[in-house]
Order: C-alpha cells, then sequence, then structure tokens
C-alpha cells in the first residue's frame, strides 16, 4: 500500500474503533441498569418461593393442578435471545442449549424472544410464536405477566405438561451463562436452595382458608416473578456479552491501528529518502556538467 492507502485505512479503523468504544459504554450503562432492576425483582421471588417451600413443606401431601404433573413430553419453550448480534457467543450459547432439549421433549409451543431466536426456529421449521418477540428490548413487568399467565393457562388446559424457560444468567459483570428454569409444573425440588426454618414441620402451619387456594395465588406470581427474572437476566447478559465484545473489538483495533501507523511511518521515511536521493543525485550531476 502507497500513503494514501495507509492513510485511508487509518481514517475508517479510527471511525470504527469510536463506534465499537461508543457501543462498549452504552451496553455498560444498560448493564447497570438492568442489574438494579434484578436486584429488586430477586427479593420479591426470594419471598414467593420461601412461602411456597413453607407452604409445600408444611402441607405434607397435597394434590394441586399446578403441582407434580408431567404425563408427557408435550412442553412449552420460552427461549430467550437479542434483538441484534454483535454479541459474541451469547445468542449460539442460549440456542444451542434450547435445541438439544428439545430433541428430548416434544416442543408444541415455541415462544421466540428477540429476533436471532426467531430466525433461528424458522431456520430450523420451528413455527415460533411471536406475540413476544420484541420484549427483551426492554423488559417490562406487564410483558412478562401477560407471557406468564398465557403459559399458566396452556399449562391448566393440558395443552402442554411442562414449561421451560432458555435464557443467559449474569454471573458478574464479565461472565454470563446459558440456563434452563422449568416453571411448571412445580415440585419441591425446585426449591433446593431455599433456607428452611428448623422448627418448620408438617401441620405446623395454617393456611386461610386451604393450602391449595394459596397455591393457587402464589405460583402464578412466581411464575411472572421468575419470568420477569429471566428477561431482566438476559438483557443484563446481553449488554455484558456485548460489552465483552466491543472491548475485544476496540483492542482489536488499536493493534491495527498501531501496525498502520507503523506502516505509515515507514513508507513515509522511505518516501523522504527516496526524494533526498533524487535531490543529492541532481546535485552532484548539475555540479559534474
Amino acid at each position: 500500500m502507497n500513503i494514501a492507502d495507509i492513510r485511508h485505512r487509518i481514517d475508517s479503523i479510527q471511525q470504527t474503533r469510536q463506534i465499537t468504544q461508543a457501543m462498549r459504554l452504552i451496553s455498560s450503562a444498560k448493564m447497570r441498569q438492568g442489574m438494579k432492576r434484578a436486584v429488586v425483582n430477586d427479593s420479591y421471588v426470594s419471598e414467593v418461593r420461601l412461602s411456597i417451600r413453607c407452604l409445600l413443606a408444611s402441607a405434607g401431601q397435597i394434590e394441586h393442578r399446578y403441582l407434580n404433573r408431567a404425563t408427557s413430553g408435550r412442553s412449552a419453550y420460552v427461549v430467550i435471545t437479542s434483538e441484534r448480534g454483535l454479541a459474541g457467543g451469547y445468542n449460539a450459547n442460549v440456542l444451542k442449549m434450547a435445541y438439544q432439549h428439545m430433541q428430548t421433549y416434544e416442543p408444541v409451543r415455541v415462544y421466540a424472544i428477540g429476533n436471532v431466536a426467531y430466525d433461528f426456529f424458522l431456520e430450523h421449521h420451528l413455527e415460533p410464536n411471536v406475540d413476544y418477540l420484541h420484549a427483551i428490548d426492554m423488559p417490562h413487568l406487564q410483558e412478562a405477566r401477560k407471557l406468564s399467565w398465557e403459559l399458566c393457562r396452556l399449562f391448566i388446559e393440558g395443552e402442554v405438561d411442562q414449561v421451560f424457560v432458555f435464557y443467559s444468567h449474569l454471573i458478574h459483570s464479565m461472565n454470563c451463562q446459558p440456563m434452563v428454569v422449568r416453571l411448571l409444573p412445580v415440585r419441591v425440588s425446585d426449591f433446593p436452595d431455599v433456607p428452611m426454618p428448623d422448627s418448620l414441620q408438617a401441620g405446623s402451619l395454617f393456611f386461610e382458608p386451604s393450602p391449595g387456594r394459596v397455591l393457587e395465588r402464589l405460583i402464578p406470581q412466581y411464575v411472572i416473578g421468575s419470568v420477569y427474572a429471566t428477561l431482566i437476566q438476559s438483557f443484563a447478559s446481553e449488554q455484558c456479552a456485548r460489552m465483552a465484545a466491543m472491548d475485544t473489538a476496540t483492542r482489536n483495533a488499536d493493534e491495527i491501528l498501531a501496525d498502520l501507523r507503523l506502516a505509515y511511518n515507514r513508507e513515509r521515511q522511505s518516501s523522504i529518502t527516496q526524494e533526498i536521493t533524487e535531490i543529492m543525485g541532481g546535485l552532484l550531476e548539475g555540479g559534474v556538467s
């Protein structure tokens, strides 16, 4: 490349670097915003889970339409990805886990949240539901509530026997991993991390009007809080992944710029040396003549 070409490449890479740096800063701000909302929602979900766990432990054997049933592999899948790419392996990891899981169960309903999930399932000849396609762009509780009521309806009416959500969970500010949660049916084994009071025993708590009626209110709230949590976690994880991808792109741009500036300086030095040589050659020829 000549000097003009190198200069043009430097200008182009510098503009790209400005874009990647700006995207990194935007994703960082969005991630912090998402995590603040996640902390508040996690407190609510933790209390609901504790209430369900205590009820199940105290009530002993209880029959309820939200509990235990899984008579077939008919399942509803909620798969959460991003609206766009430029986020490293964030989308691919979730989609791979979900698609492998679908080989074991029967995906009666597939809810694609995010355009990346929608395109993926179309390519694999699965017709996804698009009613909540853009819910990940800026997660709202109202969207989570509508989706949760629909999932509960499908389960209660027997159209599906299980409900799964695939999403990305933010471990810390620079690491996220794909996760799967079975929302329905609810089982005691779903709450291994919930600490139980030492004094709690079967029959030690009284529920009014009945344990079944209390569960009828608690479990939908648990589903709503869990769906909202997966949306927020996915949103924050997406920003984390994009921030990491843009950080890598920015560092790569810096390395390319360093190489281009070195090449530019060499070409410029070579050009100056050539000009000096030509001038000296002209002076010597003039002196000889």
